[in-house]
Formats: C-alpha cells, sequence, structure tokens
C-alpha cells in the first residue's frame, strides 16, 4: 500500500515538473510535491523494515537503505528551504551530491533478494531463460541509476562552484552600492543594494532605478542580485553615472518568494513598494522618473509592478518575462520597452506577445523586441540596443 503512495505521490511530482517546464505552471506545487515524494519513501522504508517483506535479509537491508538516504535528503531540503546563507546552500548540495552517489547502490540489495529467493525455490523447470531476463533488467537498472547519479553529482559540483565563484564576483560588483535592508510592515526583510548618484545634491530630484533580478539572485548575502541585474552592473560604471545621474535601487528577493507575475508563488512586490516610500522620504527623488528594469524572474516582476501600481512608474523594460493580459487595460499609458528571445526555452515568448497584444488591443502602444533565433541569454542583445537608456531616461510622469 505505502508503495502505491510513493508511486502516486512520485507520478504527481513528475507531473508538475514536467508542466513547470513546458508551461510555466503549477511551479507553486513543487514545494509540496517534492517533500511528499520523500516522505513516502521514508514511509515505504519503514514498511520494507518491519513488515513481513522485513523477514528477508536483503529486504530489509534494502528498507534500512532507503530510511536513511530518503531521511538525509528531507533533511537536506527541509534545510535548504529555511537557509539564508549561501556558503550553507553550497556545502548542503555537496552533501546532496554524496547522498545521490549512495542512492546508485541502491539497486543492489533487490538484485541479492531476487537471488537469495531464486535458490530457495529450488524449482526443477525454473525458466532459467526468465530469470536471466530479470537479473540483466535489475543490472540495467542499477547501471542506469549509477550513471545518471554520477551526471547529478558532477553537476552539482559544477554548480556549488558556479554558485561559489558568482558570490565572490558579485561580492566586487556590489562594493559601488551601500547595503541596507528594508522590513515591511508584514515582517518580510529584503536586504537591497543602494547607489546614489555622482555629487548627490539634496536639492536637486533624481530619477529612481528599480532593478530586478533574475531567478539566480535569490538570497540574503545583498551582494547575488547586483551579479543578476545587468543593468545594475551598467548603470553603476562612472561613464553611466556621469550621463544618466540617478538613484540605482536593486532589491534581493528572499528565497521562495517572487516578485510577482509568476502563478501560485508568493511575492514581495509590496515590500518592495514600501522600500521605495522609505526611500524617497530619505532623498530626494522626483517621484514622476521611476523607472524598472527586469529580466527573467525581474521581467515578470517588471510587468507585475506596472500592473498593479502603474501611476507609480514612469517607464518600463520587461526583459524576457511574462505579465497577466488581463490587467493590459491598468499599463496603456505606461511607456514599456519590451524584450524577448524567440528560442527562449525558459520563458516562452508567447508569455511576451501575449501582453505586447493585449496592451495594443487595449489602445496602448508599447514598444517591443523580439531576436531572432536568440534563448533565455539575451542581456548582451538588449545592452547594445542603441538608444534604450537615453529612451528611459526622458521618461516623466505627466
Amino acid at each position: 500500500m505505502l508503495a502505491l503512495v510513493y508511486v502516486i505521490s512520485l507520478v504527481c511530482h513528475f507531473i508538475v515538473i514536467y508542466t513547470m517546464m513546458s508551461a510555466r505552471f503549477l511551479e507553486g506545487l513543487f514545494r509540496y510535491t517534492y517533500p511528499l515524494v520523500l516522505i513516502s519513501v521514508v514511509l515505504y522504508s519503514i514498511s520494507l523494515i518491519f513488515s513481513n517483506a522485513g523477514r528477508r535479509p536483503w529486504l530489509k537491508t534494502a528498507g534500512v537503505f532507503i530510511f536513511v538516504l530518503g531521511s538525509i535528503q528531507l533533511l537536506l531540503y527541509i534545510w535548504n528551504l529555511n537557509t539564508e546563507n549561501v556558503q550553507v546552500i553550497i556545502a548542503l548540495q555537496k552533501v546532496r551530491s554524496w547522498n545521490l552517489l549512495a542512492e546508485s547502490l541502491l539497486p543492489i540489495p533487490f538484485i541479492m533478494n531476487f537471488l537469495s529467493e531464486k535458490r530457495k525455490l529450488e524449482i526443477k523447470n525454473w525458466n532459467s531463460i526468465l530469470s536471466n531476463v530479470l537479473i540483466g533488467f535489475l543490472l540495467i537498472t542499477g547501471i542506469a541509476v549509477t550513471t545518471t547519479s554520477f551526471v547529478l553529482i558532477k553537476n552539482s559540483f559544477r554548480f556549488s562552484e558556479n554558485l561559489n565563484n558568482r558570490l565572490e564576483r558579485a561580492k566586487v560588483l556590489a562594493q559601488p552600492f551601500e547595503a541596507r535592508t528594508h522590513v515591511g510592515s508584514q515582517g518580510i526583510k529584503i536586504p537591497y543594494r543602494l547607489l546614489k548618484p555622482v555629487d548627490y545634491d539634496p536639492n536637486k530630484a533624481y530619477p529612481l532605478v528599480i532593478g530586478l533580478h533574475h531567478g539566480g539572485g535569490h538570497g540574503t548575502d545583498n551582494a547575488l542580485q547586483i551579479e543578476s541585474s545587468p543593468y545594475a552592473q551598467i548603470l553603476s560604471e562612472n561613464e553611466y553615472r556621469r550621463n544618466y545621474p540617478a538613484f540605482i535601487f536593486v532589491p534581493q528577493c528572499p528565497p521562495g518568494f517572487t516578485w510577482g507575475g509568476i502563478p501560485n508563488q508568493p511575492d514581495v512586490a509590496k515590500v518592495v513598494f514600501e522600500a521605495v516610500d522609505a526611500l524617497e522620504k530619505e532623498f530626494s527623488i522626483d517621484e514622476k522618473r521611476r523607472y524598472v528594469i527586469g529580466l527573467s524572474m525581474g521581467g515578470y516582476g517588471s510587468w507585475h509592478f506596472i500592473s498593479v501600481r502603474p501611476k507609480m512608474f514612469a517607464a518600463a523594460i520587461p526583459i524576457c518575462g511574462g505579465g497577466n493580459p488581463d490587467l493590459a487595460q491598468n499599463i496603456i499609458n505606461v511607456p514599456i520597452w519590451a524584450f524577448h528571445g524567440e528560442k527562449d526555452r525558459s520563458v516562452p515568448v508567447s508569455l511576451s506577445r501575449d501582453m505586447i497584444k493585449a496592451i495594443r488591443d487595449a489602445g496602448g502602444n508599447p514598444q517591443y523586441t523580439e531576436f531572432s533565433s536568440a534563448g533565455h541569454d539575451i542581456w548582451n542583445q538588449v545592452n547594445s540596443t542603441e538608444g534604450l537608456l537615453d529612451w528611459v531616461f526622458e521618461q516623466s510622469l505627466e
């Protein structure tokens, strides 16, 4: 019975993963189906240990093995979900890699149990061909699991190394920015970086640029969001700071949240708006020249921000994101220049196309640039778009 529960939970989990990858839907269910699979695995292992199956030494061994590995995986998942330390996340990823390697040995006790049961039967007319086929199947399964585990381990170590390198690079990129934190009215805390205009004069009003990072910038280290926001990097260069004097506000999305606009996912849009209100009370910011620029998850956030607060923003640059076409009427007067890659496999290009069409059908006139044959990584093409920064800094609320 518990084995059936495990199979059902596994099927549900794969349906969620497939739907997430193909249609960008059900993302919020992943955090429920994955631990459900792990819990059902642990329960199944307990049944192997204490049921009649446990009388067979190799099945009992398999049950203990599955219980230990499943429990470790579940603890790692819970710990990873609740930690805010990037270094801890890297360490957990490495432990998970070794756990995956141990999981590749799982078919062995089942193979040994099969061989043991075969010897006990001692039936003269035992079909040796069928026996060999079953043994071969188990061996092939074991080899496939082991190979997959090694691939996952390799990718896991590569992820950890890449994350560590990104964090070191992010610390360098974030140096020109001041590290700050804002606690929202609901207790949600977001770290952020703020770059003031060169030779800031409190008697002048300056534009505010909100840079929303992509999904790789999650955390509380208050650095990765700079590495994950190309426009924050560009606008922090001396040349651009002189040509486009402005406040550059780069919040970092906490783990488990988004900027908004992604179905079934909690967002921190309200906290960001509250942080902006606080900054405008502290500094001389032009309330008619607030701009939002975001890519990927930040692209979703850009669409979401202007859709729920259309009178707050003078312009938006959503890059390879998606929005809610039903809210198009809200943003027909917001200057928008959206970008997307035609071959984007991470965020379907149809999401940008649908938003642009809905806005135009509602009477708006957004600009849209689609890069033919380009995928998700279009930052360089966007950055090299002639006149883009001139365009955005020219925009002002009436």
